[in-house]
């Protein structure tokens, strides 16, 4: 059994009965199984309980997932950073004689 159909299953067994503070032990328990954070997200998705939409926001907000969260926000900018010099380098050489 893969990683992600672990967590689909761990979350279809607990998720509808628990509380808040359950909901985050459950994420909390996703990530001690070795679930990266886009496992979480589909398993949340598979489960059948959120859309996809739903689920990343959730994890977004999620205090297990703060790290990673602010992680992947900085990874985005600087890849936004490359890119937009990158685009930059090669406008700058098309201009050139």
């Amino acid at each position: 059994m893969s990683k992600s159909e672990i967590g689909v299953e761990l979350v279809k067994a607990k998720w509808q009965q628990a509380n808040d503070a359950e909901r985050e032990q459950i994420l909390l328990e996703l990530k001690r199984r070795g679930l990266s954070i886009t496992d979480a997200i589909l398993a949340l998705r598979n489960s059948g309980f959120f859309s996809l939409g739903e689920a990343k926001e959730y994890i977004a907000t999620s205090p297990a997932w703060h790290v990673e969260v602010g992680n992947g926000k900085v990874l985005h900018e600087i890849a936004w950073q490359v890119l937009d010099d990158f685009v930059a380098s090669q406008r700058d050489k098309s201009r050139q004689p």
